[in-house]
């Protein structure tokens, strides 16, 4: 989403940005220290070579699946996808200067999947007029605090934060009126 909204931020900015959990970066050097949030990240690079996926052989106790349910692939990682998203980094970095949407952030602070001090640094980088960013404390529950909007103590307080920007944001937006149908026919033959 911010790799969007900062290439198209000058022909056709977004209305509002809405990251939840969104990295920037996954291991680095910012705000004066060393951040190793995931030592094994700094490999997927070489491992690629070797194994498409990454398996962990990890099981939750039920009591924490009810909390926090999950349908996909738990524990497993494929490393090209993941690889190319960590290269990617570097590209958005640059340019996030250029996003000037409004934007709103939400992190749990104990995200077990991307440090906190991601939220900080897109949030001080953005040049939105109108930044919002909450940060959430959950429990340590057993699961990894990253899917906000899934888990059983954050979800009603994330939505109700992110209807609180959608509404705010969107007062201010007028919506162009729709072509008529011999304009839309037009416009789908180039003319």
């Amino acid at each position: 989403a911010m790799d969007v909204a900062s290439r198209n931020s000058l022909r056709a900015p977004c209305t509002g940005l809405i990251l939840i959990s969104s990295p920037a970066f996954f291991n680095g050097y910012f705000n004066g220290r060393l951040i190793l949030h995931d030592f094994s990240l700094m490999m997927t690079g070489v491992a690629r070579l070797f194994t498409d996926i990454i398996r962990l052989d990890k099981e939750l106790p039920e009591e924490i699946n009810q909390a926090n349910p999950w349908i996909g692939y738990r524990y497993m990682y494929p490393l090209g996808p993941l690889h190319s998203f960590k290269r990617a980094f570097r590209g958005v970095r640059r340019r996030l200067p250029l996003i000037t949407s409004p934007c709103c952030l939400v992190m749990s602070q104990n995200d077990e999947t991307v440090n906190s001090e991601n939220q900080y640094y897109i949030y001080s980088r953005i040049n939105s007029r109108e930044k919002r960013a909450c940060m959430f404390q959950l429990p340590m529950d057993g699961t990894t605090r990253h899917v906000l909007p899934t888990h059983k103590y954050a979800r009603e307080k994330v939505f109700r934060f992110l209807e609180d920007f959608i509404e705010d944001t969107l007062q201010d937006v007028s919506v162009p009126p729709r072509p008529g149908p011999w304009r839309r026919f037009m416009r789908f033959f180039g003319r």
